[in-house]
């Protein structure tokens, strides 16, 4: 790496962190969650925040464990979108 790259580099480590506070981020992560529909919704609480296992969340659901892992998957992509973006609801 060239000397002008270290220097770059230094002066980014440099840079103040930006994170929300803590009011802040569970108000986003609510309204992510509100946008969610239901049958992503519900996999998530059980298993992010319920603490279920993928075969405890399927069995409770009435599904196979495909289906909910999938769910899940994309459940987590959407609330991923949701936060680095800002709040937009599906438009």
């Amino acid at each position: 790496m060239s000397h002008a790259k270290l220097d770059a580099a230094s002066e980014y480590d440099k840079l103040p962190v930006m994170t929300p506070e803590p009011l802040e981020l569970r108000m986003d992560i609510s309204r992510a969650m509100a946008v969610l529909p239901p049958h992503y919704r519900v996999i998530l609480l059980m298993r992010d925040v319920d603490g279920l296992t993928l075969n405890e969340t399927s069995e409770t659901l009435g599904l196979e464990l495909a289906a909910t892992k999938s769910r899940l998957h994309r459940a987590r992509a959407v609330m991923r979108d949701q936060l680095s973006q800002g709040i937009h609801p599906f438009r």
